[in-house]
């Protein structure tokens, strides 16, 4: 119980408050600076690629841009290539 009180009580403190003041003074409002699609262009890319940080709008493009993604695309590849590497190297070991 303690713990969850603590928590609660930190929320409430001027945290919140804090953090929004800063955005307002820093930064301009989320709706202009928020990044559009880059699979169908649509203004709406709420969501973001953990890979390589591209924003989309739905799971479809999501889907999609899985399939073109530069650094998802990277990373299968140098993972391919290391487990070839890694068997090439096993055989070449026992001949």
């Amino acid at each position: 119980g303690r713990g969850r009180g603590r928590g609660r009580g930190r929320g409430r403190h001027g945290g919140g408050r804090h953090h929004n003041a800063s955005r307002a003074a820093n930064s301009p409002p989320p709706k202009s600076s928020k990044p559009g699609c880059v699979v169908c262009g649509s203004a709406d890319g709420k969501y973001k690629c953990p890979k390589c940080r591209e924003p989309y709008c739905s799971v479809k493009c999501c889907r999609e841009h899985k399939e073109k993604c530069p650094v998802l695309l990277a990373a299968a590849a140098a993972t391919a290539a290391a487990e070839s590497a890694a068997g090439a190297d096993g055989d070449d070991a026992d001949n």
